[in-house]
Protein backbone atom coordinates (compact mmCIF):
# COMPACT_ATOMS: atom_id res chain seq x y z
CA UNK A 1 0.00 0.00 0.00
CA UNK A 2 0.92 3.57 -0.59
CA UNK A 3 0.46 6.59 -1.89
CA UNK A 4 2.22 9.70 -3.65
CA UNK A 5 0.36 13.11 -4.09
CA UNK A 6 3.00 13.93 -6.92
CA UNK A 7 2.41 10.84 -8.99
CA UNK A 8 1.65 11.67 -12.37
CA UNK A 9 -0.19 9.27 -14.53
CA UNK A 10 -0.79 9.37 -18.54
CA UNK A 11 -4.61 8.83 -18.68
CA UNK A 12 -6.34 7.84 -22.10
CA UNK A 13 -9.83 8.49 -22.61
CA UNK A 14 -11.43 7.00 -25.90
CA UNK A 15 -15.01 5.67 -27.49
CA UNK A 16 -15.00 2.47 -29.57
CA UNK A 17 -11.13 2.42 -29.81
CA UNK A 18 -10.90 6.00 -31.47
CA UNK A 19 -8.93 8.32 -28.78
CA UNK A 20 -10.39 11.51 -27.58
CA UNK A 21 -7.30 12.87 -25.82
CA UNK A 22 -4.42 12.09 -22.97
CA UNK A 23 -4.65 13.79 -19.81
CA UNK A 24 -1.84 13.54 -17.18
CA UNK A 25 -3.69 12.79 -13.13
CA UNK A 26 -0.71 14.64 -11.02
CA UNK A 27 -0.77 12.87 -8.12
CA UNK A 28 -2.40 9.73 -6.09
CA UNK A 29 -4.14 11.36 -3.25
CA UNK A 30 -3.45 10.00 -0.09
CA UNK A 31 -2.33 12.82 2.42
CA UNK A 32 -6.17 13.38 3.63
CA UNK A 33 -9.23 11.37 3.79
CA UNK A 34 -11.92 12.04 0.98
CA UNK A 35 -14.79 13.50 2.42
CA UNK A 36 -17.42 10.46 1.88
CA UNK A 37 -13.79 8.06 2.22
CA UNK A 38 -14.56 5.70 5.17
CA UNK A 39 -12.05 5.81 8.29
CA UNK A 40 -12.29 2.15 8.04
CA UNK A 41 -10.28 2.76 4.83
CA UNK A 42 -6.54 1.49 4.53
CA UNK A 43 -4.31 4.93 6.55
CA UNK A 44 -1.31 4.71 4.07
CA UNK A 45 -3.39 4.52 0.43
CA UNK A 46 -5.26 6.36 -2.21
CA UNK A 47 -8.52 8.32 -0.62
CA UNK A 48 -9.61 10.88 -2.89
CA UNK A 49 -9.06 12.34 -6.60
CA UNK A 50 -9.85 14.97 -8.56
CA UNK A 51 -13.29 14.32 -10.69
CA UNK A 52 -12.98 14.66 -14.65
CA UNK A 53 -15.51 15.35 -17.17
CA UNK A 54 -15.04 14.43 -20.55
CA UNK A 55 -16.78 16.00 -23.24
CA UNK A 56 -17.12 15.61 -27.15
CA UNK A 57 -18.75 18.55 -28.64
CA UNK A 58 -19.38 20.17 -32.27
CA UNK A 59 -15.90 22.16 -31.72
CA UNK A 60 -13.82 18.75 -30.07
CA UNK A 61 -13.12 17.13 -27.20
CA UNK A 62 -12.62 18.96 -23.87
CA UNK A 63 -11.29 17.86 -19.99
CA UNK A 64 -13.26 19.96 -17.51
CA UNK A 65 -14.14 22.43 -20.08
CA UNK A 66 -10.82 22.89 -21.63
CA UNK A 67 -10.86 22.00 -25.47
CA UNK A 68 -7.98 19.88 -25.95
CA UNK A 69 -8.68 17.88 -29.14
CA UNK A 70 -10.07 19.95 -32.42
CA UNK A 71 -9.68 17.07 -34.59
CA UNK A 72 -12.18 14.82 -33.27
CA UNK A 73 -16.18 16.20 -32.30
CA UNK A 74 -19.28 14.54 -31.59
CA UNK A 75 -20.06 14.29 -35.58
CA UNK A 76 -17.36 12.22 -35.90
CA UNK A 77 -19.11 9.29 -33.62
CA UNK A 78 -22.82 10.38 -35.15
CA UNK A 79 -21.90 8.29 -38.45
CA UNK A 80 -19.99 5.56 -36.52
CA UNK A 81 -22.54 4.18 -33.71
CA UNK A 82 -23.41 0.69 -34.07
CA UNK A 83 -27.01 -0.49 -32.76
CA UNK A 84 -26.85 2.89 -30.44
CA UNK A 85 -23.79 1.77 -28.59
CA UNK A 86 -20.19 3.49 -27.80
CA UNK A 87 -17.83 1.86 -25.59
CA UNK A 88 -16.10 4.15 -23.27
CA UNK A 89 -12.41 3.51 -22.84
CA UNK A 90 -10.11 4.61 -19.63
CA UNK A 91 -6.28 3.54 -19.72
CA UNK A 92 -2.47 3.71 -18.89
CA UNK A 93 -0.32 3.09 -21.94
CA UNK A 94 2.90 0.99 -21.31
CA UNK A 95 4.73 3.74 -23.32
CA UNK A 96 3.40 6.46 -22.15
CA UNK A 97 6.04 9.04 -20.42
CA UNK A 98 3.80 9.14 -17.40
CA UNK A 99 2.53 5.02 -17.67
CA UNK A 100 1.19 5.04 -13.88
CA UNK A 101 -2.26 4.18 -12.68
CA UNK A 102 -5.37 5.89 -11.80
CA UNK A 103 -8.51 5.03 -9.26
CA UNK A 104 -12.12 5.48 -9.95
CA UNK A 105 -13.77 6.50 -6.91
CA UNK A 106 -17.41 5.84 -7.17
CA UNK A 107 -20.24 8.20 -4.95
CA UNK A 108 -19.11 6.86 -1.14
CA UNK A 109 -15.46 7.26 -1.74
CA UNK A 110 -13.32 10.23 -2.04
CA UNK A 111 -14.69 14.31 -2.39
CA UNK A 112 -17.70 13.59 -5.30
CA UNK A 113 -20.94 12.22 -3.70
CA UNK A 114 -21.65 10.85 -7.50
CA UNK A 115 -21.15 7.22 -9.07
CA UNK A 116 -19.65 7.18 -12.62
CA UNK A 117 -21.97 8.79 -14.97
CA UNK A 118 -21.84 8.79 -18.63
CA UNK A 119 -24.28 11.09 -20.19
CA UNK A 120 -24.99 11.18 -23.94
CA UNK A 121 -26.80 13.21 -25.82
CA UNK A 122 -28.02 14.10 -29.79
CA UNK A 123 -30.24 15.96 -31.43
CA UNK A 124 -31.46 13.78 -34.08
CA UNK A 125 -33.01 16.75 -36.17
CA UNK A 126 -29.42 18.43 -36.73
CA UNK A 127 -26.75 15.41 -36.96
CA UNK A 128 -23.92 17.79 -36.58
CA UNK A 129 -25.25 18.76 -32.93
Amino acid sequence: MGYSNYYPSDITYSIDGTELCTDISLGDYGDRYGLYTPKTWYGESTKYGVLKVISVKRDGVYVNEKLVNKKINVSFFSARAKNNTLFFGIENKPDSPHPGGFNIFGEKFGDYPQAIKINVFYNSKNRSE
